[in-house]
């Protein structure tokens, strides 16, 4: 509706209006892919992504040299557009732009998706096993998983902070950044995980005590605290370093490590130690450590490894 005023107030009238509004009203109906385009491409340079988008403008540069003349003046079944012709085309460029914008973005996520429901599928593995023994126990995990999350809640803003910063300064090429950002935050999160372990193994069943009255119950939280106290800091290095990955670009690794620690190992470990060894629920206890704890060092390695393969492919600066 302010179109015909705007174009107007710029001196537009007669064949000149038409042509710009001919034009114009084309680009505006398709403002939403323009505004899709902006918002998918801002997100993957967020996670360090600034590849993706400059291909495509390459892509968009040579269709715009196929599409502009072909459907300004027709042929192969097309009709002859006039100006028409060149909004279409700009607007089904956005539009490719979009589903291939996506994708990208869709390839980088979904495995981040797929790993967090893994660990709903981890959590009913850990309340199954549980289950043949007492229903005491998974009262008991119910209560202490809340109170080791709780330590654990800091950490997930130096988890966001790695994904972010990595990811940019990995489309930044800053991989001393990267360094300086993964050793800050390590330290920091290891540092607090250490402190929350030595106030949680002496305070076990005081804690498990604000919740319940139940004596079995406060009993068995109590024993899974004093193994969770020294495996909080195995969640950061793996958290922190999954993270990093995936602002890396590698994103599997953290699907495939989430389906040997929540699904694959606790099926074998579990039931190894639990009745193998006859160690009964606190074969659960421990063998959540034992997995918790092998899956962040084999990260830790392979991220090291990654960083120093890049540092390896990156001229210095």
């Amino acid at each position: 509706m302010l179109g015909p005023s705007m174009f107007r107030m710029l001196g537009a009238e007669g064949s000149y209006l038409t042509l710009s509004l001919t034009y114009m009203n084309i680009i505006w109906a398709g403002t939403l892919f323009f505004i899709a385009q902006s918002m998918i491409n801002a997100t993957l340079q967020a996670q360090g992504d600034t590849t993706t988008y400059r291909n495509l403008l390459i892509v968009g540069f040579f269709l715009n040299l196929l599409l502009d003349p072909w459907l300004m003046h027709g042929g192969l079944g097309v009709p002859a557009m006039g100006m028409a012709g060149i909004a279409w085309a700009t607007v089904l460029i956005q539009v490719v732009g979009v589903f291939y914008l996506w994708r990208s973005l869709i390839a980088q996520g979904f495995p981040a998706a797929v790993n967090m429901m893994t660990v709903a599928a981890g959590i009913f593995i850990i309340t199954w096993f549980i289950s043949f023994f007492s229903k005491e126990g998974v009262a008991a995990y119910g209560i202490a998983t809340r109170i080791e999350q709780i330590l654990l809640l800091p950490t997930i803003g130096l988890n966001v902070a790695v994904l972010t910063l990595v990811g940019q300064n990995y489309g930044a090429r800053q991989l001393e950044r990267i360094y300086e950002v993964r050793q800050t935050a390590l330290r920091w999160g290891l540092a607090m995980m250490i402190l929350g372990g030595m106030l949680l193994y002496p305070m076990a069943e005081t804690t498990m005590a604000w919740f319940t009255d139940s004596e079995a119950v406060i009993t068995l939280g109590a024993d899974y605290l004093r193994v969770a106290s020294i495996t909080l800091c195995s969640y950061v290095i793996l958290f922190q370093t999954v993270f990093m990955l995936q602002g890396l670009k590698r994103p599997m690794v953290g699907l495939w490590i989430g389906l040997y620690r929540q699904i694959v190992a606790p099926l074998l470990v579990f039931y190894g130690l639990a009745y193998g060894l006859d160690w009964g629920i606190d074969g659960i206890w421990w063998g959540i450590f034992g997995v918790t704890w092998s899956a962040a060092l084999f990260t830790l390695v392979y991220g090291k490894r990654i960083l120093k393969k890049l540092t390896a492919l990156t001229p210095s600066r």
